[in-house]
């Protein structure tokens, strides 16, 4: 295109006469033919170049004749040395860490990414797609129990104690859908092209995981139960090899890492066993350096607090291992006159420390060097800045946002801003929320019952699908854009709380 465009101007030269009759070769000779190899040449160049994406937030071109990497996502992504491929697959048996690039790297670590559409797709889907979703302009009546943004469509995937319904294979799941749903995650299915895996905790006496599996167009083709033996399993998180960590929330409750394929049998973790068990919440990671990842996780109880736990030897060529072994555990402690933190050992100061500054830590996060913890007994967010030690607080206490902050998950929107995404526990009409860079907030949805929660709050690997449970009422939700938009994309005229 560029070229035609640069032949086109060599032409304004030529006087105004010329324009108005039809001109053969014959009439200028010497000139047409050199400008037709002038712009054979041109062409020929044109078509050589490498094909270059728009710049990313990072400021880097990704040419797409050398990777197939989608990093433009947001909840699970770090600044880590060698971000991991969003297609990578949950970690097989016998596999090794290597086994899932596709090509040698400098590093054989790979840190996972939520997968999602590249920006410049999204964008240009977006450009030629009338917008029809508007968080904060709520439908008056409810579809399925729920109050819906305007351009926002649901649909039931399951109700707990029912067997769980294949709408285009036919038939139903052997086992019913788990009770009390809790929190979830979705991850690349590797035995189904274009398919994803979304675990979903149950936070019942007994508990366990269960698994849904989608089709490459969003239908359930499968369900069963990944983890059974295990209580009160209400938060937890995905590691940078693909497994789920999921967290027991009871007196001496336990940590499990769950294989989303069902290859592996799940095992307690070593993180909360210095302490034999807690009432445990959310799991995160950090992984600025390979040599010392860094593990977190939350517990929902007041006189409690974040731990932090960096194991000895991590062998990276079996990932798995890194959480079963040994390492140290330490603690957070804040100090609100100067916003500044650290970690100890004393798990008792710690816990007083807690109590006092942010009791009852559910929902956690780590983007770009910053954990995100939520509080939702104070219903404020603390955002520690793993590099300098400093930490600032928001308050998430916003118009119809008035409930206690739960879950958090996030990813970035086709202009490359940050938007964080809360579940609400246990309020009246409790829902979903946005919160962008401003830290203004959007509705998504509420729930047109008292006294519930929304969990399980997950995006589809391309992120047209959005799931969350309605814990009490045993409803799983997926809930769509009217447009067919990926939720990445912008939405149209945002009505803020």
């Amino acid at each position: 295109m560029n070229s035609s465009n640069s032949a086109n101007e060599t032409t304004n030269d030529t006087p105004a006469k010329e324009f108005g009759r039809c001109r053969s070769f014959r009439d200028k000779p010497v000139v047409s033919a050199g400008l037709l190899l002038l712009i054979v040449a041109l062409v020929a160049i044109v078509v050589t170049l490498p094909i270059v994406l728009p710049r990313d937030t990072s400021g880097t071109s990704k040419d797409l004749s050398s990777t197939s990497s989608q990093s433009e996502a947001g909840f699970d992504s770090t600044q880590a040395p060698s971000p991991l491929r969003a297609s990578a697959a949950p970690v097989p048996p016998s596999a090794s860490i290597a086994d899932l690039t596709d090509s040698p790297t400098e590093s054989p670590i790979e840190i996972v990414s939520t997968s999602s559409p590249t920006l410049a797709a999204t964008a240009a889907a977006t450009s030629s797609t009338s917008v029809t979703y508007r968080p904060g302009i709520i439908s008056p009546s409810a579809e399925n129990q729920l109050y819906l943004a305007e351009g926002l469509s649901s649909k039931v995937i399951a109700n707990s104690g029912q067997p769980v319904q294949y709408p285009t294979i036919g038939g139903t799941s052997d086992e019913t859908c788990h009770s009390s749903l809790d929190f979830g995650a979705t991850f690349a299915d590797p035995n189904n092209d274009g398919g994803w895996i979304y675990v979903s905790n149950s936070e019942d006496s007994p508990g366990g995981v269960g698994a849904f599996t989608f089709s490459a167009n969003g239908d359930v083709i499968d369900y069963r139960m990944l983890l059974t033996e295990s209580t009160q399993n209400c938060g937890g998180g995905k590691t940078p090899w693909n497994a789920w960590i999921t967290c027991e929330e009871k007196k001496n409750g336990r940590c499990y890492q769950v294989d989303p394929t069902g290859q592996r049998e799940a095992q307690i973790i070593t993180v909360g066993e210095e302490t034999d068990g807690g009432m445990f919440e959310s799991f995160a990671y950090w992984i600025k350096d390979e040599s010392a990842p860094q593990f977190f996780i939350t517990e929902d109880v007041a006189y409690n607090t974040v731990r932090r736990f960096i194991p000895d030897s991590p062998d990276w060529s079996d990932p798995w291992s890194i959480l079963l072994g040994q390492g140290e555990t330490m603690f957070l402690l804040v100090n609100p006159s100067d916003k500044t933190f650290t970690w100890t050992s004393d798990v008792e100061t710690a816990r007083e420390n807690a109590q006092e500054n942010f009791p009852g830590t559910e929902g956690l996060d780590q983007y770009n060097d910053l954990l995100y913890i939520i509080s939702k007994n104070r219903k404020v967010m603390l955002v520690l800045d793993l590099i300098n030690g400093t930490y600032t607080e928001v308050y998430t206490q916003v118009g119809r946002f008035n409930g206690q902050p739960d879950q958090i998950t996030r990813f970035k929107t086709s202009t490359a801003d940050d938007t964080i995404f809360f579940a609400e526990d246990e309020d009246t009409n409790c829902g979903v929320f946005g919160r962008n860079v401003d830290g203004t907030y959007a509705v998504l949805t509420t729930v047109s019952r008292d006294d519930d929660s929304v969990t399980g709050l997950a995006f589809s690997p391309d992120g047209k699908h959005m799931y969350i449970g309605i814990q009490n009422a045993g409803i799983l939700y997926d809930i769509t854009r009217d447009d067919g938009l990926s939720f990445e994309s912008e939405p149209s005229n945002v009505i803020y709380e």
